[in-house]
């Protein structure tokens, strides 16, 4: 399109920009207190936020955790939202989990601002994910990140066939060829690990049409906080990822069209 912007996301990587202080941290505050489902104990008790959970879904169990930036993590524990249903507690895993991406990339590759280079920085790790500094919490938020990655890894083996039917055309013989290869070698892994995760387990109950409708709500609000975002490459990488998780969701709970109806019908 002529109005659109192309970025090549291999040469703009995720990673530490210098955008810190008060702005990210209620950018985190809003997604948060906003979106995420909150247990009825902790709705009387006048909290707000999302919480974890326990239970299983899949090949791994939703538990709890937390995600914020600058100490914005949830006072939540398992315990206290053990009593919401399991779309909730998948909700609330897959938001900590991208949060705890988000950071992760960023302690990955934080700016030596001796050096003028980019490179891993173990202490601020350590301090959002150790917990001896999280109050126990941290092995939780990498736990998330984990489901999250196996709750992709599902989508992706559920539309293998549509993917690998897609014609993909960028206008250059060769891109093509190599878009189609690594797609294809993507496919693949996925789909040696059959099982990730079990849908099937979602959206069965009365209120099914109504979670699957407020899910749509609240990850399109998530999308519209991340447009407040005020540095452009942490808004790129934030919605990518926001808009990858909700069409993994989609691709999930609704069904995928044959692959001889037409690539098109995919998204």
């Amino acid at each position: 399109e002529a109005s659109g912007q192309y970025v090549d996301l291999l040469k703009n990587p995720e990673r530490y920009t210098g955008y810190v202080g008060y702005s990210p941290n209620r950018i985190w505050q809003s997604i948060y207190e906003e979106n995420c489902f909150s247990p009825r104990s902790h709705q009387r008790h006048g909290g707000g936020g999302g919480g974890g959970g326990v239970g299983g879904v899949g090949g791994v169990g939703v538990g709890g955790g937390g995600g914020g930036i600058g100490g914005g993590w949830s006072p939540l524990t398992a315990t206290d939202v053990d009593e919401m249903c399991v779309e909730k507690r998948v909700f609330w895993r897959l938001l900590s989990g991208l949060h705890a991406s988000i950071n992760m990339h960023v302690e990955a590759e934080r700016l030596d601002a001796a050096t003028g280079e980019f490179g891993p920085d173990l202490a601020a790790f350590v301090a959002r994910f150790s917990p001896a500094t999280t109050q126990g919490q941290g092995p939780d938020r990498l736990k998330n990140l984990y489901f999250a990655y196996l709750f992709v890894l599902r989508a992706v083996e559920k539309a293998a066939p549509q993917l690998r039917a897609y014609p993909f055309f960028t206008g250059d013989a060769e891109q093509d060829s190599d878009t189609r290869r690594l797609v294809g070698a993507l496919l693949d892994r996925a789909q040696s690990c059959p099982g990730s995760f079990d849908e099937a387990v979602l959206f069965r109950g009365e209120d099914a049409a109504a979670l699957q409708l407020e899910y749509r709500d609240r990850f399109r609000n998530i999308t519209r906080i991340m447009d407040c975002v005020g540095c452009d490459k942490c808004k790129l990488w934030g919605k990518v990822q926001t808009n990858g998780l909700a069409a993994a969701m989609k691709v999930l709970v609704q069904p995928v069209p044959d692959a001889a109806h037409g690539p098109d019908t995919l998204v």
